[in-house]
Formats: structure tokens, C-alpha cells, sequence
């Protein structure tokens, strides 16, 4: 399992030392991938709702905005899903990207590849936004959506995992010397349409995208301890059919990484 983590991570990384450049198509695909993306963009919009459309969907279903989760976490109510049930997004552990071995392909590594990201945009979604100017980042991340949320710890490790500068040599990121580019995680498949890298319709697009969080299923434990149960309880109080369920967003994804075939989701 660790060597097929690490070759990803290769290849990821290998691209990151490749400088991102503009590739022409063939119009006829051109016109069949812009339609795609169109229609895609349509179709998130029922995924996309202000805070004054979430509070209203909260009272009149009567369930809360946000649950406070163990280990310092929260969930946040997003949408609707097709059974009439919220959708919560929630963080995903960060600490298995130290694993990865990276840093054998960095300057310094056993491989001596010597890669560092230069020239590269990656996209950074995730929980409000991480601290921009943190010392690590230098001026290489900019809050694109400019989300004045409050800063998010997991954002900002997030955001070091993948480009921290390495001034704490125990920090270096995967890419250290690429250009961050952050979001929150809210209209994500909107914003990964706009700025996810095209050769012909966003040439200075973000090439990859990291997401360290996913939604709230199965069973999960609140803050004080207590455990409760995020599926549907007239479908089944005990067995969560959503993982693994291939939802219509899960659709909209894959229709994304097809249209968009030189941008990789993570």
C-alpha cells in the first residue's frame, strides 16, 4: 500500500516540477468540453446556498446549522441532498501527508529530483481559509473567493503540508516553492470549474487541487462525547447507505475531471 501512496505522490509531485503551459485543441473537443462544463456549472448551482437560504432550510427541517465534533472538529450544513436530507461537510485527518515521502524527491532527497513546485498554481479548498501570511507561505498564497471567515487551523496545515517554505526544516511542504491559491469549501465544484487549469479556456489555472474534507456520514461523536447518527433513519438507523453511494455531485465531479483533462482533484 505505502509504495502505491508513494508512486502517486511521485507522480503528483512530478508534475508540480513541470512549469504549467498552454497546450492548444481541437476545436471541435474544445466546443464538447466547454458544453460539459456548462452544463456542470448549471447543475452546482442547486449546490450553492447563502447563509440566509441555509438558516431558512434549518428552521423550517428543524436541524442545526453546525455540530461540534470530537477532536476540536466541525460540521457544517452545505445543501439538501435528493432524499431531502442536509449535507454536512466536516475536515478529514491531515497527519497521513507525512507519510507520503516527499521529501525524498526534494532538494536534499535520496532521489535527488530536486522538486519544488516552481511555477506551479495549486488550489487549496477547504474549511474558511488558512492563514495567508503565515511565515512558511511568504506572499505565494492568496485567498481567491476572499472569504473573511475565521482562519482555519486545518486550512493552514493543510496549506503547509503541500507548500510551507521549510524555514522550520521539519515543515517543508510538498511543493515548497508553488503558488497557493485557497478557497472555502462552499460552491466547490463552481470554483473548481473557474479556476481549475485549461490549456485554452483557464491557461493560469490551478493544475491540481487538494480537498481534506468530505461529508458527514455513518455514526460520529459530538464534542461532549456523546455519539450520534448522521444517515437517513427512515431509510436505516444503522447502516449508512452513503458511503461509497455514487451521488449526483460524485457525477458532476467525474464530468469535471473529463472536461478538464490535464487538471487532477485530490
Amino acid at each position: 500500500m505505502m509504495k502505491q501512496i508513494f508512486a502517486l505522490v511521485f507522480c503528483i509531485l512530478g508534475l508540480l516540477g513541470i512549469p504549467q503551459k498552454a497546450v492548444g485543441q481541437d476545436q471541435t473537443l474544445l466546443e464538447e468540453r466547454t458544453a460539459i462544463l456548462t452544463r456542470i456549472q448549471k447543475e452546482a448551482n442547486r449546490f450553492v446556498l447563502n447563509s440566509a437560504e441555509r438558516k431558512r432550510l434549518s428552521e423550517q427541517h428543524r436541524f442545526p446549522l453546525a455540530l461540534s465534533l470530537n477532536h476540536q472538529r466541525t460540521a457544517v450544513f452545505q445543501y439538501m441532498d435528493g432524499a431531502g436530507q442536509p449535507v454536512y461537510y466536516t475536515t478529514y485527518n491531515v497527519n497521513a501527508a507525512q507519510t507520503t515521502g516527499a521529501s525524498s524527491m526534494q532538494a536534499g532527497g535520496e532521489f535527488d529530483l530536486d522538486l519544488r513546485g516552481r511555477g506551479m498554481v495549486v488550489g487549496i479548498y477547504d474549511q474558511t481559509r488558512p492563514k495567508a501570511n503565515h511565515r512558511e507561505f511568504g506572499n505565494r498564497v492568496t485567498q481567491i473567493d476572499g472569504s473573511t471567515e475565521i482562519l482555519s487551523n486545518h486550512a493552514t496545515h493543510v496549506t503547509g503540508t503541500l507548500l510551507a517554505a521549510g524555514i522550520n526544516s521539519n515543515a517543508r511542504g510538498m511543493a515548497n516553492e508553488a503558488t497557493g491559491w485557497a478557497f472555502n469549501w462552499d460552491g466547490d465544484v463552481s470554483k473548481m470549474i473557474q479556476n481549475g487549469y485549461d490549456p485554452d479556456l483557464r491557461p493560469g489555472g490551478h493544475l491540481i487541487s487538494n480537498h481534506s474534507y468530505g461529508n458527514l456520514v455513518g455514526w460520529y461523536q459530538h464534542a461532549n462525547g456523546n455519539w450520534a447518527w448522521a444517515g437517513n433513519e427512515s431509510i436505516n438507523n444503522r447502516e449508512d447507505y452513503r458511503f461509497g453511494f455514487y451521488t449526483s455531485k460524485s457525477q458532476q465531479i467525474d464530468d469535471l475531471a473529463f472536461a478538464k483533462p490535464f487538471y487532477t482533484i485530490v
